[in-house]
């Protein structure tokens, strides 16, 4: 039997309408007036594709994202418009003649992402009809808010900040569908990892200094770690200690020991990372309308940021290492996202990990490859350091990148006493198995908040180093507000 011949779409050209194609639909959406996709050959080529809307009964009940067509007497037409489909010169036309079979063989992807580096999206303010494709880690996630729409209806919208590769960040609101759909996944996640996410043909839009991907309705605003580093005020740790005003500084400093007391994990809120508590334990007078005024135990935990109870907690790092550069040395205390971003695993896998071994009642000997690293600390030099002279600073960000690192050596003053041997121990941001380096929390987790100690593989089997009403309030939940933290991961199309 002779295989069934048909064309690419390079081949494509308007001066004739015998055109065969075999395609994959890659996205299909609705307009006011018409229902438009994006269909993809066996060579990874795309074109936009339009029914209008007096075809579509005709069409749409067999169109499907992810089908393969053999596609027929279709019209081939000028991308001209001012909405074009895709950044292609032509487009496909269906006329009420156009045949519409589906086959089951395609030599060519699923999907043939084209993923654009965070640093060109902003370059792109001119091409405002082009599609693009993205790929970040959820590092930042709010709660799902009302907005009031132009016709006087309620939608919803969601706030997001993703991370590429290279370290930069987008700030994105999703509205609607988009905002929900998001929402749900995030909190039907239960196992405390990171979430990567794919946006594709996203459609950038700018005004001011924003942009906004049309596909998910994002707004956003591209921010480098890189700036974050080198334009915050550098310190030594001498100069550390010796602060007289509070502040926010980045240190470059090795970790020459993890300390074991006081412990390195604690219980939290899965919704916010902020510890929680007893009952007993609660501030009730800034929260007696949601708990009541009964200071007794109930069995409950609680979360003061919440303002109630945690309707499901999680593990979490807390770990206390102590690090020195050429003038001094001294303690800083790294939390989850930190510490998962170096060790690339979560609380809840270190613990399952050392439930396996046997060894529960030990400091985890992974923490062993944090000694000798060199790392940019971002810390903060609270009032509460200054007054007490209390010589344990929180850290709010790290990077291991080298080229900052060398970057910020090579603008560091009176840092020739340093040691440089461990300057490219860290791999750089994207060599890791997940493409990522950092991992960062999550957020908007939503349950039943009567429900605080759900049952689940995370809570069941986690060994604390200390009570839960023991643990030391350290502000975790105002360095990591509203976050929550995923593994798995989810592809938003348009």
């Amino acid at each position: 039997m002779s295989l069934e011949k048909y064309d690419y779409i390079s081949e494509i050209e308007n001066v004739k309408s015998s055109w065969k194609l075999k395609v994959r639909v890659l996205s299909i959406w609705k307009m006011m007036y018409e229902l438009q996709m994006i269909v993809m050959d066996e060579k990874c080529d795309k074109i936009g594709a339009v029914v209008k809307q007096a075809l579509c009964p005709d069409f749409e009940k067999d169109l499907e994202v992810g089908a393969v067509f053999m596609i027929s007497r279709f019209g081939v037409g000028d991308n001209k418009g001012k909405y074009p489909v895709y950044m292609h010169k032509l487009k496909l036309n269906f006329y009420r003649n156009t045949s519409l079979r589906r086959v089951c063989s395609f030599y060519g992807p699923k999907n043939a992402f084209q993923f654009m580096p965070f640093s060109q999206v902003w370059d792109k303010k001119d091409h405002p009809n082009l599609l693009i494709d993205l790929i970040g880690r959820i590092v930042d996630c709010g709660d799902l808010k009302p907005y009031e729409k132009e016709d006087g209806g309620e939608g919803k919208r969601l706030n997001i900040e993703i991370e590429d590769a290279d370290n930069l960040k987008l700030k994105c609101t999703w509205w609607d569908e988009y905002a929900q759909q998001m929402h749900d996944f995030i909190d039907g996640n239960k196992n405390g990892g990171p979430v990567v996410l794919i946006i594709q043909f996203g459609k950038i839009k700018y005004w001011k200094a924003s942009s906004s991907q049309g596909a998910g309705q994002l707004s956003s605003k591209v921010q480098s770690v890189h700036d974050d580093f080198l334009t915050m005020p550098k310190m030594t740790i001498g100069e550390v200690i010796d602060a007289t005003k509070p502040a926010i500084c980045v240190v470059l400093a090795t970790i020459t020991s993890v300390e074991e007391r006081p412990g390195w994990n604690y219980i939290s809120c899965r919704k916010c990372k902020k510890k929680v508590v007893k009952k007993s334990a609660f501030d009730l007078e800034s929260i007696e309308e949601s708990v009541g005024k009964n200071d007794e135990d109930d069995g409950k935990l609680y979360c003061s940021k919440c303002k109630g109870v945690a309707s499901s907690v999680v593990p979490s790092y807390k770990v206390q290492v102590r690090v020195q550069d050429g003038s001094d040395t001294t303690s800083f205390v790294m939390f989850d996202r930190e510490v998962t971003k170096l060790l690339r695993m979560s609380a809840v896998q270190l613990i399952e990990k050392q439930i396996e071994e046997g060894d529960e009642d030990t400091l985890p000997g992974v923490f062993k490859t944090l000694e000798e690293k060199r790392i940019l600390f971002m810390i903060n030099v609270s009032s509460y350091n200054i007054d007490t002279v209390y010589q344990v600073y929180t850290v709010t960000k790290i990077s291991n990148d080298p080229s900052i690192m060398a970057e910020f050596d090579n603008n560091q003053p009176g840092d020739d006493d340093q040691d440089d041997d461990h300057g490219g121990d860290f791999e750089k941001a994207g060599n890791s198995n997940t493409g990522f380096l950092t991992l960062k929390d999550v957020t908007s987790y939503t349950g039943d908040s009567s429900n605080a100690l759900e049952a689940t593989s995370e809570t069941a089997a986690s060994p604390l180093k200390c009570p839960v009403d023991a643990v030391e309030d350290d502000g975790i939940g105002e360095n990591s507000s509203t976050k929550k933290k995923m593994f798995v991961p989810v592809k938003i199309e348009k």
